[in-house]
């Protein structure tokens, strides 16, 4: 598939039971399964196994790790990734300026990039909040298990907790933003608990 698996737009869809392999082959900033445009809204991705074997390079690199297994993008809210299996891509389980969001209970493996990534950019300071990483479990794989960003003023993208990661913890890689030197800092989970995230998740190696 040159680009989305499965593309939704509007509110209350569902898209649960599928196989969905190979998208993206030709394009990037897309998805498995892609969620968007601010009239996403009480959709269901749930039950899908979503897998991707190669992420697209195109010219000039940009987005190359921007092929995520489920893509909840700009303003998508009160969405619910539940129980997929994702493998492959660039991540696993993407928000991007998302809120009020539920992401359990999903298998991640096998990324290039992130596990679950939660970014925002543009838009009110606030736009990703009230989201719900809860009882997933993610595989040690690629940059890191998951990754932040917020580009102008830090506030919580919501609870990211009671996960799996399948790394000792010791060796366990998260990443966020540094708003200061503008660029990403690798931060070990001892410290990544203290931001408010993952104090109740476990590491099964």
């Amino acid at each position: 598939v040159a680009y989305d698996g499965v593309k939704s737009t509007g509110p209350y869809a569902v898209v649960a039971g599928n196989t969905i392999t190979n998208f993206c082959q030709t394009m990037t900033d897309g998805g498995g399964v892609y969620l968007s445009w601010r009239s996403s809204t009480g959709s269901r991705v749930d039950s899908n196994t979503i897998r991707t074997d190669s992420v697209p390079r195109p010219e000039t690199g940009t987005y190359l790790d921007i092929v995520a297994g489920v893509y909840l993008d700009e303003a998508s809210h009160e969405d619910t990734v539940r129980s997929n299996l994702v493998q492959g891509g660039g991540r696993g389980v993407f928000l991007h300026n998302a809120r009020g969001n539920v992401v359990t209970d999903n298998i991640i493996l096998g990324y290039g990039h992130h596990g679950i990534a939660m970014e925002q950019d543009g838009g009110a300071p606030d736009s990703l909040r009230d989201n719900r990483v809860q009882r997933n479990r993610v595989a040690a794989s690629g940059n890191s298990l998951v990754r932040l960003k917020k580009t102008s003023s830090w506030s919580s993208p919501g609870i990211i907790d009671a996960n799996i990661y399948g790394i000792h913890r010791d060796l366990a890689r998260f990443e966020r933003d540094d708003l200061a030197r503008n660029r990403w800092v690798a931060i070990p989970w001892s410290e990544w608990r203290l931001e408010g995230f993952d104090e109740g998740s476990t590491f099964d190696p």
